[in-house]
């Protein structure tokens, strides 16, 4: 199942700019000959490193009417381990209603993504692959109700990815109230992931992986 950001997380969330560097335990990185001795310690401990930053749309692509100023994500990335970079260009191309189109530019697998607003707490986004014609289903319902997620920070919802020739995933969030009304405060949930494989090589409903977690925000 693809562990990538799922699109239907929420439009403040996609705006905000971040830097993501992960650790590897052991030496795994591959700095070069010529990478100063001091740095080749720093490097050798990186495994990943991504980034997303949000920018403006440029003139060409706007459209007042059909509300695609939103702004376009830029996503570059580098595999440490394996030596490779990255980067995904991704923005909404066009909206109608409650639905809105995302385009996601990629050179291993670009996407287009349908995002329909079923109600103000259910949303449903197909996936379709512009270079296999793949498509992959996401759901998302929000278990808080309209007016008490603003009180949370950790939301309850659950999430479904469906990937017919791999998996389904389903993802419960039970989120528990912290601080004060604002937000302020933080708050935790309980996170409990259920993968269950699909396709010809699918073990049956046995073979499926259940994970329960505990997060806090701050």
């Amino acid at each position: 199942i693809d562990n990538r950001q799922s699109l239907l997380q929420s439009d403040k969330y996609r705006r905000r700019n971040h830097i993501l560097v992960r650790l590897a335990t052991g030496h795994k990185g591959k700095p070069t000959d010529s990478t100063p001795s001091n740095q080749k310690s720093i490097l050798s401990s990186i495994e990943y490193a991504k980034g997303s930053f949000r920018m403006p749309t440029p003139f060409f692509l706007r459209n007042n009417n059909n509300n695609t100023n939103g702004g376009i994500s830029v996503s570059p990335s580098f595999d440490f381990v394996e030596g490779t970079a990255r980067c995904v260009f991704s923005g909404d191309v066009g909206s109608s209603g409650r639905t809105r189109a995302v385009l996601r530019l990629d050179v291993e697998d670009s996407t287009l993504t349908l995002v329909r607003a079923l109600d103000d707490s259910k949303i449903i986004a197909p996936t379709i692959s512009l270079n296999s014609g793949k498509i992959v289903y996401d759901y998302y319902l929000n278990l808080d109700g309209q007016h008490e997620s603003h009180d949370r920070k950790a939301n309850s919802s659950i999430r479904a990815h469906v990937d017919p020739t791999k998996g389904i995933l389903l993802k419960w969030t039970d989120g528990i109230r912290g601080g004060t009304r604002s937000g302020s405060g933080g708050g935790s949930c309980w996170v409990t992931e259920c993968r269950i494989p699909l396709g010809t090589t699918a073990a049956g409903p046995l073979a499926a992986d259940v994970r329960v977690g505990r997060r806090w925000v701050i």
